[in-house]
């Protein structure tokens, strides 16, 4: 079995992408749960503050306001652990490993891995944060409805100026 550089990338890829994920899920677990921001000018502020730093800053943060118990705590280090090696360290330490089939395999399940465990730490942050809202008074169905609202809003919302040219557009030329 030979990896195509294709599958690699595209394997790093879905890793960074989940990575990315987990942290915007500990940014506003940090933001909202931790700092209790008096409103939700107050809320996007902290956000859009906590969102700048690195990952090892937000973990630091997390643990100066929370008691995690060894498990978890032990969890998220191995994370970013991880996470470094994935954005720091990978063609340094790893780039050989494509001359092995073996060594190739390896790091790919590797990799993917990383994905799959990014994917899970931000669920944890993710639910731990959505626990909060609801024991703060909001019901899960409003939280529902304000979660279909958002995601909703994100799937209509044009990444690029020609997808939003292309949104202005009329569904249908005039006869």
């Amino acid at each position: 079995m030979h990896i195509h550089p294709q599958e690699l990338f595209s394997e790093i890829g879905y890793a960074l992408w989940q990575i990315q994920a987990a942290e915007f899920a500990l940014v506003h677990h940090i933001a909202l749960v931790l700092k209790e921001p008096e409103d939700l000018e107050a809320f996007e502020h902290l956000a859009t503050k906590e969102g700048k730093r690195t990952l090892g800053q937000l973990i630091k943060e997390l643990r100066k306001h929370s008691d995690l118990p060894t498990d978890l705590d032990d969890r998220i280090s191995a994370f970013v652990d991880e996470r470094n090696w994935i954005a720091h360290r990978i063609f340094k330490e790893s780039h050989s490993d494509l001359h092995s089939e073996t060594k190739a395999s390896i790091l790919l399940q590797r990799i993917e891995d990383l994905g799959d465990e990014a994917l899970e730490v931000a669920k944890i942050f993710s639910d731990a944060t959505r626990d909060w809202v609801v024991a703060s008074g909001v019901s899960t169905e409003r939280l529902a409805r304000l979660e279909r609202e958002t995601l909703g809003q994100w799937q209509r919302q044009p990444s690029t100026k020609a997808e939003q040219a292309e949104d202005s557009k009329p569904d249908h030329a005039p006869s």
